[in-house]
């Protein structure tokens, strides 16, 4: 018996349609948009699920669905979807264990690795499973620039329909993929971040707790939103706007420079609980008090920039708008 298949985004059935149609796994050679109040906007759905969809093989992954207009996927299954985009510098003594758990995990169709100048062995860890595993792509910055900059190369290279962030060390946990997704694949969000505990973590200081919260608070004010956990490590966001966002922080700065980014362009930000491993400052911690001023100074400098000053050649208001529309109409309780 086939799966039950519905539509998994706001717009109207007949909004698209298809010279070869879809058919026992075929799929046709171009969506087009042909009517309703998006066809001015000239966007495309970020998914599409239909009864019989075409089935992803080796040479037609879900990038070369996604080029169609849409992204055709079985709701219930969410294999090979995500881009998982991994910064790491000198993170030669956790790269290898996450990697294996990413890689473990069927929501992933690639891996994208980015060493941001290392001096250990992290550059030969990544390029050994980039050989070995053909959804493993890794690059090298020639010099340390910063996560934010290997975080930017990384989104140059996604592929997938929908992409997130991996820190290389251990906190965060791959096994949340199919919860930082479902609401995603669902249509309710474009953008879900995951929310850590913080009770129960004997590595949290005092200090470290509050500066989170006072940042966060800092957004909340500024935007006009209610957000938990502002420097999450765990943002996922459908690739498309990852690219339209035009991110321009180079260290520690591109988690506010997100997060402003998003909430300016009127996103409203999804949240889920994930589990969470704090390390100590010396297992390998980064973060200062300093960057937490930094942070705060930076959503200033969103908030009061001009909206083609951030996105410049990316900016399309009535894109994001009409997005927001649709993911408005999204309701659980709606048929």
């Amino acid at each position: 018996m086939p799966r039950a298949w519905k539509i998994s985004a706001a717009y109207p059935s007949n909004l698209f349609h298809c010279s070869g149609g879809i058919s026992r796994g075929r799929i046709c050679s171009q969506w087009v948009v042909s009517s309703g109040s998006n066809a001015s906007v000239g966007m495309s759905p970020p998914l599409v699920a239909v009864r019989d969809p075409p089935q992803c093989t080796p040479s037609r992954t879900a990038d070369r669905i996604t080029a169609f207009g849409v992204t055709v996927f079985d709701p219930m299954s969410l294999n090979r979807a995500l881009s998982v985009m991994i910064p790491a510098f000198n993170e030669e003594r956790t790269l290898e264990i996450i990697l294996k758990h990413v890689l473990e995990q069927p929501e992933v169709g690639e891996v994208i690795a980015v060493d941001d100048g290392s001096t250990d062995r992290t550059w030969a860890i990544m390029s050994r499973f980039a050989e070995r595993d053909p959804r493993v792509r890794a690059f090298r910055l020639d010099t340390n620039q910063g996560k934010g900059a290997a975080l930017r190369r990384a989104v140059e290279e996604v592929r997938m329909p929908f992409a997130l962030v991996q820190d290389a060390d251990l906190e965060y946990d791959p096994r949340d993929y199919p919860t930082l997704l479902r609401p995603l694949t669902e249509g309710r969000a474009d953008v879900v971040y995951g929310v850590r505990g913080f009770a129960g973590q004997t590595a949290f200081s005092f200090w470290f707790v509050m500066g989170n919260k006072a940042v966060t608070f800092a957004a909340n004010l500024l935007f006009d939103c209610y957000i938990s956990d502002l420097e999450s490590g765990y943002k996922v966001l459908r690739s498309d706007l990852w690219r339209r966002l035009n991110l321009q922080g180079k260290r520690f700065d591109i988690e506010p420079d997100i997060t402003g980014r998003v909430l300016r362009l009127g996103y409203r930000i999804h949240e889920v609980p994930v589990r969470y491993y704090a390390r100590s400052r010396a297992e390998g911690k980064k973060l200062t008090w300093l960057d937490g001023l930094r942070a705060m100074g930076e959503l200033v400098r969103l908030r009061l920039s001009s909206y083609g000053a951030l996105f410049g050649r990316a900016a399309d208001p009535g894109y994001h708008s009409e997005r927001q529309r649709q993911l408005s109409l999204r309701h659980p309780l709606r048929p």
